[in-house]
């Protein structure tokens, strides 16, 4: 639909909102989430062969609570396996490295879409409460 006049696009974005779920789930994106564990399964074994002592954190969220974060803190990272690092960061969607506490360095990639939202008031959404 086509409109000229602001007040129908007003009540064209009312209707949309008031439609809008009011609760979702977040479910897996399976396809996806799998490709983001196995990038973070690469990049551990990469820094885990230099340095053992690496420290990891994978969380969900931020201000999205469809990305993963994978974060590791380490002294250096030393990759003898460019092109499996290339694979597994290019499976993200932000990189950065930069430095840390103590003369440790920090690695940071933020991984989008591993869920996604479903709406609870869906008709096609079933429970078993009764």
């Amino acid at each position: 639909m086509l409109f000229k006049n602001k007040d129908k696009i007003d009540t064209l974005l009312k209707e949309y909102k008031d439609k809008m779920p009011k609760e979702v789930a977040l479910v897996i994106n399976k396809e996806r989430y799998e490709q983001i564990m196995l990038a973070i399964d690469t990049l551990t074994t990469l820094i885990l062969d230099s340095t053992p002592d690496a420290i990891f954190e994978i969380r969900q969220g931020g201000m999205n609570p469809k990305d993963i974060f994978f974060t590791a803190i380490t002294d250096e990272v030393v990759v003898k396996d460019n092109n499996a690092l290339a694979a597994a960061i290019v499976v993200g969607e932000n990189f950065e490295i930069y430095q840390h506490k103590k003369g440790k360095i920090m690695l940071s990639i933020k991984f989008r879409g591993a869920y996604s939202a479903a709406p609870l008031n869906d008709p096609f959404h079933f429970t078993d409460n009764k």
